[in-house]
């Protein structure tokens, strides 16, 4: 009974996850010979996002606004290269052509270790209005550096706010003892603390290293670490799909399929007891045999099976029973005609 439940349950919520998606365009900006960045892009496909990849040192095109403008959100990846940078044209000015994009209606996701550094040196650095920082990342300050200035020990742990208006984060650790020159910033009063180190009695406990800043238009999320060297590949894609799933809900993308309902209500969520409602819209026919797995909130494995989905039904409620789970958020991917959806969920 409890693995039926489970099958049906993410059954249902596979049927409205397959509709198009935003267009993405993964920047790596970095020269990284560990592949960093590449992974963290190999993480995006995983989770079932598509995105362009394009490489900023090796690619004869530029990143011009007309170029940027062809996609809903550009996520820009620096790794841990942290000289002479696209992202402030490789000679530290302002790019004005990303500017124009995220006036225009752009979304964009800047992650890796020195991208600060490479424009404005160690810190602490202040900055005001008229910067990009300032203006469009949501940043006050630049205050500190793990390693430098924590008397050589570095970050062990990055977690995300209690309040994050990105829902689902999990703690990070790494593949190091602890992660050096990740940044310690102060963001402006109306932007949204997403990251903060942390570590027992550690010097730069609480800091900020994770930044949302929205204008009338367009979402700026700053993530001042470098997420390739996540302690393994699934705490990587664990990292990266709640940040995806937030832009696809901001991001309302004309090209979809208007005939495809996909709308849910889960409730109660959390879940307290052993039932969940699940409420959706429609659900298109299928008959179909896919293959799911449950994770933990550390991306271990906890169980895997396949099954035939048939014909959806519209406008049902379905009353489902959990499986015997502990408390804490988890996660189910679900693999069906070559895509790859993943869905999440808190047990109380």
């Amino acid at each position: 009974m409890r693995k039926y439940s489970l099958i049906l349950w993410v059954s249902l919520l596979l049927n409205f996850s397959l509709s198009a998606q935003i267009k993405i365009l993964y920047v790596d900006d970095s020269d990284d010979v560990f592949l960093n960045a590449e992974t963290i892009y190999d993480a995006i496909l995983d989770v079932g996002y598509d995105a362009h990849y394009f490489n900023a040192l090796d690619s004869a095109d530029q990143l011009t606004y007309e170029y940027l403008a062809n996609y809903d959100l550009v996520i820009w990846q620096t790794s841990n290269d942290g000289t002479k940078l696209s992202l402030w044209n490789q000679d530290d000015t302002e790019n004005n052509e990303i500017k124009m994009y995220l006036e225009n209606g752009g979304n964009l996701w800047i992650g890796g270790l020195d991208f600060l550094f490479d424009k404005y040196g160690t810190p602490p650095q202040s900055f005001v209005k008229g910067s990009f920082v300032y203006d469009f990342m949501g940043l006050q300050s630049y205050d500190c550096q793990s390693y430098g200035n924590d008397g050589g020990k570095g970050v062990p742990l990055v977690v995300p706010e209690d309040t994050s208006v990105i829902k689902n984060l999990v703690p990070l650790k790494w593949n190091f003892p602890t992660l050096w020159w990740v940044d310690g910033i102060t963001p402006r009063q109306e932007a949204h603390v997403i990251y903060r180190m942390k570590g027992d009695n550690y010097l730069l406990d609480k800091k900020i290293c994770g930044v949302l800043n929205s204008g009338d238009n367009y979402h700026v999320f700053s993530s001042f670490f470098d997420l390739g060297v996540a302690f393994d590949f699934e705490l990587m894609k664990m990292s990266v799909l709640p940040v995806l799933d937030f832009f696809d809900s901001k991001i309302v993308n004309t090209s979809y399929d208007q005939n495809i309902q996909h709308d849910v209500i889960l409730y109660p969520n959390p879940v307290t007891h052993h039932i969940i409602n699940i409420e959706f819209d429609k659900l298109p026919v299928t008959n179909q045999k896919v293959e799911f797995k449950l994770f933990d909130i550390y991306g271990h494995l906890i169980s895997t099976s396949d099954e035939v989905l048939y014909d959806g039904v519209s406008r049902t409620t379905y009353q489902l029973h959990l499986p015997n789970i502990s408390t804490g958020l988890f996660y189910i991917q679900i693999n069906a005609d070559h895509k790859i959806i993943t869905k999440s969920f808190v047990r109380k």
